[in-house]
């Protein structure tokens, strides 16, 4: 995922050192589970439900959409759609 995001080659320098960054933080952290830590109504209160098991991390992805200054609603429709097929 490093490669796909920074755009870089496998052997770029950049790739290289982001990924030594993450294992030195990641020997660092302490992995725990949220859902322990949570209570039930805390849980169904979440933006995005908590996975059945982990067996290592998740990762989220966050969209920032910049809309077009439009005052036709097709032109939304249009966008909304197309979000709709390619990510659902």
């Amino acid at each position: 995922h490093v490669i796909a995001v920074t755009g870089e080659k496998e052997n770029a320098p950049t790739v290289r050192l982001i990924t030594q960054s993450f294992v030195a933080l990641s020997k660092l952290a302490k992995f725990t589970s949220i859902d322990s830590k949570l209570s039930n109504d805390e849980k169904q209160n979440l933006p995005i439900p908590l996975p059945e098991k982990s067996n290592g991390f998740n990762l989220t992805h966050t969209i920032v959409l910049n809309l077009p200054t439009t005052t036709t609603k097709e032109v939304y429709d249009a966008i909304f759609k197309s979000l709709k097929e390619n990510l659902g």
